[in-house]
């Protein structure tokens, strides 16, 4: 809209200044042909004048030749009028066609600046769209610089990303060489231990009566029997726990050594058996009493006293069937709940000379 204006006005400019020569010819001829049309009306009006000359010669009866003269001169007169309209006639042709050539001129000239003035316009979108390519290239060259950087840094993070897990990998390799090596020292140490233990074990009268497996025992085993060790090592209840010794084969412990309480051997086979992993106990704990061992009737009533005891109010002595041989308890019978069966074994096991118990509970049926 902005260029349309510009070049309206531009062509109204153009067409002022085209025009102008046009309009002052225009005036000079108005100003000629004025000034001569006087003179031709003042022509045919003359003789008019000189008639009442004549009349009043005619009254004044004035000679005849006088009168014929007045239309000579009236006759010479009138003769030059055709020219002068004539001379008008041209001189109107003439300002027409210089008015249409000035107006030709000028239309002339209104192209010209219209021409110019697109020129110029062409001009301007030619450089305005250089400028925008320009701009353009600009951008995308400033993209494509962005690009290669960004590039350049996912490349250089990538790298230091491979070096890292490289040394990782070298520094995880180094820690497995080592690790195996101290473990295969430690497996070595372990080993030799259990070879100079299975050597004692031979020799010691009491393993000897003990049937291990004739095997090398396994990492597995020899972790879960690591375990219970250090279980056994932070009993409380275990006054002479260098005495015990505890061999793991499979899921099975057993306890072989010496103890001078019997309630000591009951509580090992109970931490045993708690322990996770292990499902049998094989308790091969032999007790040494100072005065000499309980009789099994001894033994027999100290347990049936230990359970008719004001502490035990909730066991039905009467049907249970206690016997004792080799201080092993054997009881059998039936029972209200698994609370009963628990607290059955728990008081049979704290009756002092008692070195096992064999329970054989069932649940009564109402």
């Amino acid at each position: 809209m902005s260029i349309n204006i510009r070049q309206a006005a531009l062509w109204k400019k153009g067409l002022r200044l085209a025009a102008a020569p046009a309009l002052a010819l225009v005036f000079a001829s108005s100003a000629v042909f004025a000034q001569q049309a006087p003179n031709s009306a003042e022509g045919p009006t003359s003789p008019g004048s000189q008639a009442p000359s004549s009349e009043s010669s005619d009254s004044s009866e004035a000679p005849q030749p006088s009168s014929n003269a007045a239309e000579s001169a009236q006759e010479e007169q009138a003769e030059p009028q055709p020219q002068t309209q004539q001379q008008s006639e041209e001189q109107q042709e003439q300002l027409e066609e210089q008015q249409e050539e000035a107006q030709e001129q000028a239309e002339d000239r209104a192209e010209q600046q219209e021409e110019q003035a697109e020129d110029l316009e062409e001009q301007r979108e030619e450089q305005a769209e250089e400028r925008q390519e320009r701009m353009e290239e600009q951008r995308d060259e400033a993209e494509d610089r962005a690009e290669d950087e960004a590039e350049m840094r996912e490349e250089r993070a990538e790298d230091r990303e491979d070096a890292r897990e490289d040394a990782q990998e070298s520094s995880q390799y180094n820690s497995d060489r080592e690790s195996s090596s101290a473990q295969s020292e430690e497996n070595a140490s372990r080993n030799e231990l259990e070879r100079m233990r299975n050597q004692e074990d031979r020799n010691n009268p009491v393993a000897a009566q003990v049937n291990l497996p004739d095997r090398e025992q396994t990492q597995v085993e020899i972790q879960l029997q690591d375990r219970v060790r250090q279980e056994f090592r932070t009993a409380n209840f275990i006054q002479q726990r260098n005495s015990i010794d505890i061999r793991v084969y499979d899921d099975r412990v057993y306890l072989i050594g010496e103890v001078k309480d019997p309630r000591v051997k009951m509580r090992a086979k109970k931490l045993a058996r708690s322990i996770e992993g292990i499902t049998v106990v094989e308790n091969h704990i032999h007790v040494v009493y100072a005065d000499g061992p309980v009789s099994d009737e001894e033994l027999r009533r100290r347990v049936i006293e230990a359970l008719v005891d004001e502490r035990s109010r909730e066991i039905n002595i009467d049907r249970l069937k206690i016997e004792v041989e080799d201080r092993v308890v054997y009881i059998e019978g039936e029972v209200y709940d698994r609370r009963e069966h628990q607290l059955i074994e728990n008081i049979t096991e704290d009756v002092p000379g008692v070195e096992d118990v064999r329970l054989k509970l069932f649940l009564a049926s109402y």
